[in-house]
């Protein structure tokens, strides 16, 4: 089975070298064409109660400034992308980038199904038991819930003494 459509998911960790090195071998060995992919997570101000409240601020609109917190994210994402694709293109490998705020995993899933995707590439940090619980596993959330095939690349795991 060939894959000519590969979204590849970097995340800002640093698997996200990794996976770019596995899909531009895949790529070249497929002759497929890359979507590099990235997501900020919006994740609005923790802040809940009135600035006034926590004695030496002044009233201000958290929401505004979650906007523009994620505004800043998104533009360092996409600085970030265009450098991937510019390695990408210098291995003679044609790539696209997109960007986009909110939940990774569902948006990796919409973006690959809107754009063909035959294949969804992305890391894994190896998060199990009450961390994957507590903080979710983006990998986990592909894989059961994709339009097309996913292939994990596995991070650095933690040493284990057997």
């Amino acid at each position: 089975m060939a894959f000519h459509k590969i979204l590849v998911a970097l995340d800002h960790h640093d698997n996200a070298e990794s996976v770019f090195n596995q899909a531009i071998d895949l790529a070249h060995r497929e002759e497929s064409e890359l979507m590099l992919f990235s997501c900020v997570e919006w994740a609005p101000s923790l802040y809940k109660e009135p600035a006034s409240s926590l004695g030496t601020l002044p009233d201000q609109d958290f929401s505004s400034l979650d906007v523009e917190m994620t505004q800043i994210n998104l533009n360092k994402t996409k600085e970030r992308l265009q450098h991937f694709q510019e390695r990408a293109q210098q291995s003679n490998v044609k790539a696209s980038i997109a960007y986009d705020a909110g939940g990774p995993g569902a948006l990796i899933c919409k973006n690959a199904k809107a754009w063909g995707a035959e294949l969804i590439l992305l890391g894994r940090r190896g998060r199990s038991g009450l961390a994957e619980l507590m903080l979710g596993s983006v990998s986990n959330y592909v894989l059961h819930r994709a339009s097309c095939s996913v292939l994990v690349i596995q991070g650095e795991l933690p040493s284990v003494e057997v």
